[in-house]
């Protein structure tokens, strides 16, 4: 991928992560509440808790694909369950 639309995509992400973490409320509002946020991390604020940390993940992984870090991100976090080969 060229580094013109890595840049685009990435701001795009970020944008989107950005737009869920100002408007978690409204986002709530349109995608209903969850049952288990609401349970688990009632003291987070519940399902508005869970949308910022999923839009804060999303600013990152928008950052992380502007900068051509995320096949990187990716190796590392599945590092774990691939054997290295001998």
């Amino acid at each position: 991928m060229s580094w013109f639309w890595r840049i685009i995509i990435g701001l795009i992400v970020s944008a989107f992560g950005f737009l869920v973490v100002w408007k978690s409320s409204d986002v709530v509002d349109l995608m209903g509440r969850s049952y288990w946020a609401e349970t688990q991390f009632a003291i987070w604020g519940g399902t508005t808790g869970i949308m910022k940390i999923v839009g804060t993940v999303a600013i990152f992984i928008g950052f992380f694909i502007m900068t051509n870090l995320h096949m990187d991100l990716m190796a590392w976090l599945v590092s774990p369950f691939i054997p290295k080969p001998r």
